[in-house]
């Protein structure tokens, strides 16, 4: 499916998902186990939001132009408060297997106090700060993957008879002088990209913004660009 279609299937399933509820979350969070209709709805809302995470993630821009106001408000609307309890639907089998880890540990935990442990305080969640913490592990690893290709070429490199690794030389310094003499952190750059939020623009603000000279669009691209280079 194109990004369209992918579109249009979201707000598909958006709308069948809030008749069915009556345009209420908490409806969905109270009968999703028994409602096989409502998971199904999940799962294609899902679905097409894993689309949309992926183009974004991965487009050079952290903007897409022209889009149709009513496709931002609603996944505006579905972000704030449909996007958690949807999630946790389409993850219900994990979810589950989880919840009988938990019940079982707990048990365990229970037998080995004499049925007298209390209940742990609930911990206020910081959802920024895990997802930041998340960007920066993964970053370290792709990071950690990129050095280990480097030093896959260096050794190739060295072990070269037949010199078909010449054109490594001018690569390998041209990462040195990235690295050791720029000093790019990696690591950084790839964390702070996926922090950069992605922006919706409305079909009449890319009409009247968009062809000028300092038009929008550089402004974001620049502002982008800013946000990627800055101190960790």
């Amino acid at each position: 499916m194109t990004v369209a279609e992918e579109a249009q299937r979201f707000l598909t399933a958006y709308d069948a998902l809030k008749a069915a509820t009556g345009d209420d979350p908490g409806q969905l969070e109270m009968r999703w186990r028994d409602d096989k209709n409502l998971q199904a709805l999940c799962d294609e809302l899902d679905a097409a939001v894993r689309v949309f995470r992926i183009v974004e993630d991965w487009s050079e821009l952290a903007f897409t132009p022209q889009v149709h106001p009513s496709s931002i408000a609603a996944r505006r609307d579905y972000e704030a408060r449909w996007q958690r309890i949807v999630d946790q639907v389409s993850s219900r089998d994990i979810l589950f297997l989880l919840m009988d880890l938990m019940a079982k540990s707990q048990a365990l935990r229970g037998e080995e106090s004499g049925g007298n442990e209390e209940s742990d305080t609930a911990e206020i969640q910081d959802e920024l700060g895990d997802k930041i913490a998340m960007w920066r592990e993964e970053a370290v690893e792709e990071a950690r993957s990129i050095d280990q290709m480097v030093e896959h070429a260096f050794q190739e490199r060295e072990d070269d008879p037949f010199f078909n690794f010449e054109w490594v030389d001018a690569s390998l310094r041209a990462w040195d002088r990235l690295t050791k003499v720029v000093k790019l952190d990696i690591a950084g750059a790839l964390w702070r990209r996926r922090a950069v939020p992605h922006i919706l623009i409305p079909t009449h603000v890319s009409q009247h913004y968009g062809d000028a000279r300092l038009s929008l669009y550089r402004r974001l691209h620049q502002a982008e660009r800013a946000c990627e280079r800055a101190a960790p």
